[in-house]
């Protein structure tokens, strides 16, 4: 298993990296919209065929949350507040 960075963790973040809450972006997550973190190079995107998250990765691959090598590490992004859509203009893979 990967190390996990936990760095960033409990760190304020500058006004112009704020997003919004995951909540605020769950009703176009459920309907289908990628989402990211700021601090994301890959993004989520929600599966109703799987009824999982897919989890692109910032090497290109993905693998479904409920396969995550780090629950309570993937469980904590939904806490953080610096949400926003994933584009292709915001994440260094491609956004499908």
């Amino acid at each position: 298993m990967d190390k996990i960075n936990y760095s960033n963790w409990g760190k304020p973040i500058s006004k112009n990296q704020r997003g919004v809450p995951f909540k605020d972006l769950f009703h176009l997550f459920i309907s289908g919209t990628p989402i990211k973190r700021k601090c994301w190079r890959g993004y989520w995107k929600y599966s109703p065929f799987e009824n999982d998250v897919e989890m692109h990765l910032k090497d290109g691959t993905m693998k479904y949350m409920s396969n995550t090598d780090n629950l309570a590490f993937t469980l904590a992004a939904f806490t953080a507040d610096d949400w926003e859509v994933a584009t292709n203009e915001n994440c260094d893979i491609e956004v499908k």
